[in-house]
C-alpha cells in the first residue's frame, strides 16, 4: 500500500512540474549588451529565439560595459553581454564565452 501511495505522489509531483512548466508560456527577457554586439551578433540569435520561444518578449538595450553592470544591479536586465573584460563582482556570475573559432586561432598562434 505504501508504494501504491508513493507512486500516486510521484504522478502528482509530475503533473505538477508539467502545470508550472505551462505556466511560463509568457514572460520577457531584458537583454543589455555594447553596441557591436546588439549590431552584429544578438539579431540572428534573437531571431532564432523568437521564432521558438514566440511568448517571450526580448528587449534589448546598449551602453557602455559599466551601465551593463549598473542594470543588472538595479534589475533593468536579465543578462548582460560584452566583449571587455568585467571587473569581478561577487554579487553576479560572470561567464566567458570562447568561440571554437577564437580557440584555433589562439593555439595555432594567428
Amino acid at each position: 500500500m505504501a508504494e501504491v501511495a508513493s507512486v500516486n505522489q510521484a504522478k502528482r509531483n509530475i503533473r505538477q512540474i508539467a502545470d508550472d512548466n505551462l505556466e511560463i508560456r509568457n514572460g520577457t527577457l531584458h537583454i543589455a549588451t555594447i553596441q557591436t554586439q546588439a549590431r552584429y551578433f544578438l539579431p540572428t540569435a534573437i531571431s532564432r529565439s523568437r521564432e521558438k520561444f514566440p511568448w517571450i518578449k526580448i528587449y534589448m538595450y546598449q551602453s557602455s560595459p559599466l551601465n551593463l553592470i549598473s542594470w543588472l544591479h538595479q534589475l533593468k536586465a536579465d543578462i548582460a553581454i560584452c566583449t571587455e573584460r568585467m571587473v569581478e563582482d561577487e554579487k553576479l556570475i560572470i561567464q566567458l564565452f570562447l568561440s571554437m573559432a577564437s580557440y584555433r586561432n589562439r593555439s595555432q598562434g594567428t
